[in-house]
């Protein structure tokens, strides 16, 4: 909701933010703008949702294989998660809190 009403990320809303004081139940746009702020939010989170079934659909394989894993040893470690995952898609260069952990806090 905040994506579309504070930070101005809709084309149908624009790049207008409408900051709440917290106090209030005021607000400073229309009945109209908000019924377009809603339809927006809606939009946004049955996307994200759809996008979620799909990748989760994509991955059943893999999800199954956690459930499996969590419910035989209820916890995993990175070496574990990466036997079933496989590496991350995609390597940052940075050291992760993970890797200096595993380093026992040196870099």
């Amino acid at each position: 909701y905040s994506q579309v009403s504070l930070y101005g990320m809709s084309e149908a809303v624009g790049l207008v933010s409408f900051p709440n004081d917290g106090e209030t139940f005021l607000k400073p746009y229309s009945d109209e703008t908000a019924k377009v702020i809603d339809v927006e939010a809606r939009e946004l989170i049955d996307g994200c949702y759809r996008r979620t079934l799909g990748m989760v659909e994509e991955k059943r394989h893999l999800v199954k294989a956690l459930a499996e894993a969590l419910l035989e040893r209820e916890t995993l470690n990175l070496k574990e998660l990466t036997e079933i995952l496989g590496e991350r898609p995609f390597k940052i260069e940075e050291i992760r809190n993970i890797d200096r952990y595993q380093m026992g806090g040196e870099e």
